[in-house]
């Protein structure tokens, strides 16, 4: 329940704060007085889009605040997941802060929150009905959601949107894949023509720097084997080369040992350099004796490795990347290669989605039909104690149709249009034929009837929703109210003293003048004053004799027992 609701600096109110009741509180005041301002005012609070221009002259900012004690479980949850502590005594506290700049701050408990969550707050706590929605329940479209949320039938709603969904997300799978059909052959063909260029090459990691160090050996050939030969000769004992002369130095040292065993670690180091230097000798001789000139050998090297640099270029910078690029490529021809067969298995599921859809379609469409009967027979009730005795009320529930076949989107299969005949005698015609405003009003409100019984939503707020009528159905429309608001705290707008008489807290709205400034402000108002006010909505004239006569026997006959007011609040 709304307990609060504090404004300041907001179109012509400059700071008030207003104090509502339970059950069906009444607004009312002259034409322009900012009555249609508060009901502004709280739908900025409840995630509005609000405007630079609502912002009072003067002012950097206008703020809306309310305090709130829920009863539901669902605000609490709500709280919970996003670990916003519920206030003491169960009070919750909303602010909206709106600024020139034309950014805005919203705020739950004192604590930041993004605008959508606080709409999304609001959504378990008010429904708000403006002028606007007249117009709203004009739409076809919205007829759907009525009757889905009258049946309690969101959940099947959302499997059909789930499934269809899915359907659509795997029809777009197929058209990619046809669509890219060409260009998916095109890229194959270039892989496999890659992937066999590779492969016949029969490329080895590494060979290729063996290649080039081969083919180093043969162009140098000459100079290879003219030098290990000069080598050998310095080194062979056979040739007089050093073996020979440190053979000799070896035998002195021998005897240089055995006359002084000083010398036998000389001896010993001689004796291990001359078998390194022999065994050096004839690895440089076997080296040479295996040295061969092979020019057919030099040609076939030159052209491995200009097949190698071929493929490089095209494939990569090293024989690595290329070997690496015709894995990738493999790898990817696979997937392109499976395409087909995605492709004719994505067309089973989407045979077989469609089929699920159009099952679940139907039997939605079942359940839509037989809770329109259910909705029809309680709207008819509740338009007979609005003063329409004879009207005939029919929500229809018909196969949707596209191109003459019928068709199933996430809402199901199916139109749903509310039609009505206001009297006797005249055919069903769409609510939009209606040109009463005052028909259009009491449909409304029979559905605002209809839908107290089972929403969890604890306060309805009704800006004018009496506009266009009058008289007999006057009184209907406040007793409806009042009916109402024995369930659901109800926030009325209203100019019809009927309606204003059976209000449990009755507060007038007033534009005052101070400091050649106008502002708005908010009485709660009883008794003497109430009598006045509600002379003045009958007559014009408040303190005329027979319109407070006719004033007081209306509150009279209007009341159950009424809740004490919340006393008169001024305006700073």
């Amino acid at each position: 329940m709304l307990e609060t609701l504090t404004v300041r600096n907001f179109a012509l109110i400059e700071s008030l704060t207003v104090e509502f009741g339970p059950r069906l509180n009444v607004l009312s005041g002259e034409t322009g007085a900012g009555k249609s301002i508060l009901v502004g005012a709280l739908g900025l609070l409840l995630g509005g889009k609000g405007q630079v221009t609502d912002i009072r002259t003067g002012a950097d900012e206008a703020e809306a605040s309310a305090v709130l004690r829920p009863s539901q479980f669902t605000v609490a949850d709500w709280l919970a997941e996003r670990e916003l502590p519920l206030g003491e005594d169960g009070e919750l506290i909303l602010r909206r802060v709106l600024r020139r700049s034309g950014r805005s701050s919203a705020f739950v408990q004192g604590s930041p929150v993004q605008t959508s969550q606080l709409a999304e707050l609001a959504t378990f706590l008010f429904d708000l009905h403006g002028q606007h929605e007249h117009q709203s329940l004009l739409r076809p479209e919205q007829h759907r959601v009525l009757l889905d949320r009258y049946g309690g039938l969101q959940a099947q709603v959302d499997g059909v949107a789930a499934t269809y969904r899915r359907l659509v997300d795997v029809r777009e799978r197929i058209g990619s894949i046809a669509k890219e059909d060409k260009e998916r052959l095109r890229q194959a063909e270039l892989l496999r023509h890659a992937i066999g260029e590779i492969d016949a090459a029969g490329l080895v990691a590494g060979e290729d720097e063996e290649l080039e160090q081969e083919r180093q050996r043969l162009i140098n050939f000459e100079k290879i084997f003219s030098t290990a030969r000069r080598v050998y000769q310095q080194t062979a004992e056979a040739q007089g080369g050093a073996l020979a002369s440190l053979r000799l130095a070896l035998e002195g040292l021998r005897q240089l040992a055995s006359m002084d065993e000083g010398f036998a670690r000389h001896s010993e180091q001689a004796e291990s350099a001359f078998y390194e230097l022999e065994d050096m000798a004839e690895g440089v001789r076997q080296y040479q004796g295996a040295l061969a000139y092979d020019s057919d050998r030099l040609q076939a090297i030159g052209d491995r490795l200009d097949t190698i640099r071929t493929l490089t270029r095209k494939y990569g910078d090293s024989l690595q990347q290329v070997l690496a690029y015709a894995e990738d490529a493999r790898a990817e021809l696979s997937a392109l290669e499976q395409a087909e067969q995605s492709l004719a298995g994505l067309g089973d599921e989407s045979a077989a989605l469609e089929a699920q859809l159009r099952a679940q379609a139907a039997d939605l469409g079942a359940r839509r039909r037989a809770v329109a009967a259910e909705l029809q027979a309680h709207m008819e009730r509740e338009l007979r104690e609005l003063g329409m005795p004879k009207v005939r009320l029919e929500v229809q529930v018909t196969p949707r149709q596209r191109d003459g076949r019928p068709a199933v989107t996430a809402s199901g299969g199916d139109d749903v249009q509310f039609q009505i005949a206001p009297n006797v005698g005249e055919p069903l015609k769409p609510l939009r034929s209606i040109a009463s405003g005052g028909e259009i009003s009491r449909v409304m409100l029979a559905l605002k009837s209809v839908f107290a019984e089972s929403d969890v939503v604890e306060t309805l707020i009704f800006d004018e929703v009496d506009a266009g009528i009058g008289g007999a159905v006057a009184l209907q429309v406040g007793q409806k109210l009042q009916h109402i608001s024995r369930r659901r705290q109800i926030l009325c707008i209203t100019h019809l003293a009927t309606v204003a008489a059976r209000a449990d807290n009755h507060l007038l709205v007033e534009k005052r003048e101070r400091d050649a400034r106008t502002a708005t402000s908010v009485l709660g108002i009883a008794k003497e004053e109430r009598i006045s006010e509600l002379a003045r909505m009958l007559a014009g004239d408040g303190e005329a004799d027979v319109s407070r006569q006719h004033a007081a026997q209306l509150l009279e006959r209007s009341q159950e027992p009424l809740l004490q007011s919340n006393g008169r609040q001024h305006e700073s």
